[in-house]
């Protein structure tokens, strides 16, 4: 089990929806990060996604929902998968981008393979570039960890 999908408590998430919508069968479910915008941004690996809004995310045979938000999967335009890895290689992770309506939504999460073969007709795209922010994490917790111990 996914420690995330503990917190997130994903499997409750999951039977509260099956009685919602019985009919429908989850594919998926992975807790996840929302950011939504007017302009299509391509760029995945700014700080905004550390406010971002963290809810589970269903994928079903005909839906993607996130919190509320009901998409039917044949309205969403646009769709690419984003791939990442992190800067130690240890965690790939990707983000689901799709247009619907007059809006453009990023939804982060751990890498899912359902999620690309049962998104149809999506475009696949690498991010090679590494990201940072991990070792500044640890290097700004270290320094805070011998600053307490100083004072």
């Amino acid at each position: 089990m996914d420690i995330m999908k503990l917190i997130y408590r994903s499997n409750s998430v999951a039977r509260e929806f099956s009685k919602k919508m019985s009919d429908e069968r989850i594919l998926s479910i992975e807790p996840s990060k929302v950011l939504s915008n007017v302009n299509f941004n391509p760029e995945v690996r700014k700080m905004n996604w550390l406010f971002s809004e963290r809810k589970n995310t269903i994928l079903t045979d005909n839906f993607l929902i996130y919190g509320k938000q009901i998409f039917k999967k044949k309205e969403l335009r646009e769709k690419k998968v984003i791939l990442l890895k992190t800067f130690f290689n240890f965690i790939s992770y990707q983000v689901i981008s799709f247009r619907h309506n007059d809006r453009y939504y990023y939804i982060g999460m751990n890498f899912n393979s359902l999620w690309i073969d049962n998104m149809n007709d999506v475009e696949i795209m690498n991010d090679n570039k590494r990201s940072y922010v991990p070792i500044v994490l640890i290097v700004l917790a270290f320094g805070f960890y011998i600053i307490s111990k100083v004072i």
